[in-house]
């Protein structure tokens, strides 16, 4: 049994796909939600959160991924590079109402498609937040995963027949 060269030629290149990972920060004492991306460039990416297209500013955060040993907690360590003490204003403001957790929502996007590549974007809840003059650290939490909606709004009838029963 032989390949077809088509085949051989589609899964054997070089697959060159950029792509960013982007936040939203949000609270009640916020106007509007903070959202920034930690792609290579350092413009102002877009794209669909919250019901529409955003603006992502070129803020760098990297997410520490938890570890195995956790006890099956799913903490995140959030680090965020202040550029400009807009966000340490913001997060000051809201740390002064403790019994609300700030919110934040963490996609993937390609850099030519504006469509989030986890629909809805997964919900954290930071905590423990501290800063010094280079950065703001905090843990991120999963919010509310029992009421999560399965299939978690990315396979459905719509988007995939395949998957109504006759």
């Amino acid at each position: 049994m032989s390949i077809s060269q088509q085949l051989i030629d589609r899964y054997t290149y070089e697959v060159d796909v950029d792509w960013f990972e982007a936040i939203a920060i949000n609270h009640s004492t916020f106007i509007a939600p903070y959202y920034i991306h930690n792609g290579a460039t350092k413009e102002d990416l877009t794209g669909y959160m919250d019901g529409g297209v955003q603006t992502f500013r070129a803020v760098q955060f990297q997410l520490s991924l938890p570890a195995r040993d956790n006890g099956g907690r799913s903490d995140l360590t959030l680090t965020i590079g202040t550029i400009g003490s807009d966000i340490q204003l913001l997060l000051d403001g809201a740390l002064a109402t403790p019994e609300e957790p700030i919110s934040v929502q963490y996609t993937c996007y390609l850099l030519t498609d504006a469509t989030a590549l986890y629909d809805p974007p997964l919900l954290f809840n930071m905590t423990e937040v501290t800063s010094d003059d280079r950065q703001i650290t905090a843990v991120a939490r999963l919010g509310d995963t029992i009421n999560r909606p399965f299939p978690n709004g990315r396979y459905t009838v719509e988007s995939f027949p395949g998957l109504n029963r006759r």
